[in-house]
């Protein structure tokens, strides 16, 4: 298991190239839930989204929702001195009802 480093611990941070969107779930609409999603993810050396972990949650299986596009998630690694390496990222998924 490599090191994971804070974003200011990296000489290139890493680069999202494909962030999907989160679906509304049926049951968050019908009950009205809104709000944002954070999550704390590890973007591996590897090109991988290794975890997902909530830092706030909503309800209606929002956080669920969140945390699966956030796996879908297509990104340049961070590298320190041009080498490939994990780092920590912060990720936020609003959700409104229009």
């Amino acid at each position: 298991q490599d090191k994971i480093y804070q974003p200011d611990q990296v000489t290139k941070r890493a680069r999202i190239l494909q962030k999907p969107g989160p679906s509304y779930t049926d049951r968050a609409r019908e009950a009205g839930v809104k709000g944002t999603v954070m999550l704390q993810a590890v973007f591996g050396a590897d090109g991988t989204v290794r975890s997902v972990d909530p830092i706030s949650s909503l309800s209606g299986g929002l956080t669920e929702e969140a945390i699966r596009v956030a796996r879908m998630i297509t990104f340049v690694p961070a590298t320190i001195d041009g080498r490939p390496v994990s780092q920590y990222i912060k990720l936020e998924y609003r959700f409104d009802i229009y």
